[in-house]
């Protein structure tokens, strides 16, 4: 017999898988809610996608029109910063080459050494690569929202018999936060090619004080200062054929008839 008070055993047992369920429900809707929707995604590095294409559109004047178009994806499901997208384009010519084996790893060795190259050829050479075209988004403040996608054109035109391809670089510079990151300034380098300087607030930044910043490239210890920030660089490369310049069909002429 149970004393006055007390409550039945099966009362209890109720009681307990109610509470069991009750903290269960909670674990599982915070896991789902805050941990799945919200602290995973802030754990994720920022990424976009970039998908470049050049296309010939009309040839008019021994002169060739290009089509650049650029694709830029947010695929996360987190908000990206871009404070810097930009893009060149080159023209380039080749030269046909007739090297053995051994004068190709003799030729080879060097450029490996230097490390600028990371591709090399054994039946050809680059003979001319010059900027024919490149382009910016000037807006600093630039954000992706999860699932955003913008598309980017831009019509040249480049003269026809010149190059052989025309090859473009885009790339984008992508972070958390610009909290530490003050407005990009932009250059060209000796060649013409569009160049970003990311750019660090200083000790003493302020509105009144934007002259106060550290170039990205000279900090010595950079990830101290853009922690959090998680910075990332993402680049594509696309080429178009120039074709060679179809003949005009010869006049034909016909005899005066007797």
């Amino acid at each position: 017999m149970t004393q006055t008070g007390d409550k039945p055993t099966t009362q209890r047992m109720r009681e307990a898988v109610q509470f069991f369920l009750l903290i269960f429900g909670g674990a599982l809707g915070f896991y789902q809610f805050v941990y799945v929707q919200i602290i995973v995604p802030s754990r994720r590095p920022p990424a976009v996608t970039l998908a470049a294409t050049l296309e010939e559109l009309d040839r008019r004047d021994r002169m060739v029109l290009v089509r650049l178009r650029l694709v830029v994806r947010n695929q996360s499901d987190t908000k990206v910063w871009v404070p810097a997208l930009w893009w060149n384009v080159y023209g380039v010519s080749f030269n046909g080459e007739a090297r053995t084996e051994a004068e190709f790893a003799v030729a080879v060795e060097p450029l490996l050494q230097a490390g600028a190259d990371e591709s090399f050829t054994r039946y050809s050479s680059v003979l001319r690569k010059e900027v024919v075209a490149n382009g910016r988004v000037p807006d600093f403040a630039y954000w992706y929202q999860p699932r955003d996608e913008t598309n980017h054109e831009q019509l040249f035109l480049v003269p026809e018999g010149e190059f052989d391809v025309l090859q473009i670089f885009a790339e984008a510079t992508i972070t958390k936060t610009l909290e530490n990151f003050a407005p990009t300034r932009w250059g060209v380098d000796d060649r013409g090619a569009l160049t970003p300087i990311l750019l660090i607030k200083a000790p003493g930044w302020s509105e009144d004080h934007k002259d106060r910043v550290i170039s990205l490239e000279d900090l010595k210890t950079p990830l101290s200062l853009t922690d959090g920030s998680d910075a990332g660089h993402n680049v594509t490369t696309a080429s178009l054929r120039l074709k060679p310049a179809i003949p005009a069909p010869a006049a034909i002429t016909r005899a005066p008839s007797k």
